[in-house]
């Protein structure tokens, strides 16, 4: 059968139409934040419990010139809001550059993005941060530097009720310390602060430097848990001396 002119044209005026609808359906569908490391699992995931906040961290990048961005997801236990905590440390003396906080009723990274990207794309921006390939938790290996992370507890400290803990590298060439952090306890008048433990190290993809990543655990009232997170950096190709 064949169809006359204006057959056609509404013909070809509904294909144009059911075209245009695909495509902007398309684009409603397409992942918000591309590019920018968040579609892909936490590297580091605290589940909730009944004392105990939750906790994600995304990874976002390094920067050609040292410094490591990351992006931290809470909840408070009596908030329906999520608290999502963007920083950037400069890991050459673990300087923090910039903290930036955004409230989201989600703990959903896409619903962040359609709400923040602008936001987040212009801060990494600006201190350099390069995205791309997803940034991943590594453990020490025995055959690459650092072969290790150690935390070594000093003694504790009579007056302040707190225990330093230094955070060591090994690698084949020697060991050295890049930080230290802190036990505290009860009885120093602040919130108690649990040993550190080590989540694992983040690797540059331009230079020889990892990002050593540390969980320690708050104590807040009627003993309510909040994770927080720590980041030393060390180079891999310097600075090592010959183990005791």
């Amino acid at each position: 059968m064949r169809l006359d002119s204006r057959e056609q044209v509404v013909v070809s005026l509904h294909g144009l139409i059911l075209a245009a609808l695909s495509v902007l359906a398309a684009e409603v569908q397409a992942p918000a934040c591309r590019g920018l490391g968040l579609d892909t699992p936490p590297i580091v995931e605290v589940t909730a419990k009944r004392n105990r906040a939750p906790l994600a961290i995304y990874a976002l990048g390094f920067s050609k010139t040292g410094a490591l961005a990351w992006l931290e997801a809470r909840q408070g236990f009596d908030s329906d809001s999520y608290n999502w905590l963007l920083s950037v440390v400069e890991l050459n003396r673990d300087r923090p550059l910039a903290v930036r906080e955004f409230l989201l009723r989600s703990a959903n990274v896409q619903a962040l993005c359609a709400r923040y990207e602008k936001p987040i794309r212009r801060l990494l921006d600006k201190f350099g941060i390069e995205r791309g390939a997803p940034v991943a938790l590594e453990q020490p290996d025995p055959t690459r530097d650092p072969t290790g992370i150690d935390l070594v507890a000093g003694r504790r400290d009579r007056e302040s009720h707190k225990t330093a803990y230094r955070v060591r590298m090994q690698g084949k060439d020697g060991s050295k310390f890049i930080g230290t952090t802190w036990r505290v306890d009860l009885d120093s008048g602040q919130p108690p602060v649990g040993p550190p433990k080590l989540m694992g190290i983040l690797r540059s993809p331009f230079e020889a430097r990892v990002a050593v990543l540390i969980v320690q655990t708050m104590t807040g009232d009627e003993g309510a848990e909040v994770a927080t997170v720590k980041v030393f950096g060390g180079r891999t190709d310097q600075g090592w001396r010959p183990s005791e």
